[in-house]
């Protein structure tokens, strides 16, 4: 685990799903959490969860609609994207994006 030097990278391929590192790295869901818990002192959940909102950010910014950072960032849908994004931030994702370029 030790060996991989971009997990933000891997996390993207995995489409943001513990079992599929785990999967990638040929190591059960378990060594996953015990790797997060040693290094990033957080859960893969939380962990995951806090990139996945930074990318959503990011690509916000860039101008990128509700619906399509949804779907890079592989939300159930556009409406479960929003729901958590406002719950993460207290502000729906469009209100977030009409406030980053004011």
């Amino acid at each position: 685990m030790d060996r991989v030097e971009n997990w933000e990278a891997l996390a993207k391929a995995a489409h943001f799903r513990i079992a599929e590192i785990a999967l990638r790295r040929g190591v059960s869901v378990r060594t996953v959490e015990r790797y997060f818990s040693t290094r990033f002192h957080v859960c893969p959940h939380s962990w995951i969860n806090r990139f996945r909102f930074d990318e959503a950010k990011r690509l916000l910014s860039l101008g990128k609609s509700v619906k399509e950072v949804a779907g890079a960032l592989h939300f159930q849908n556009a409406a479960y994207f929003s729901y958590a994004f406002k719950k993460e931030f207290g502000v729906s994702p469009s209100q977030w994006s009409a406030s980053s370029f004011d």
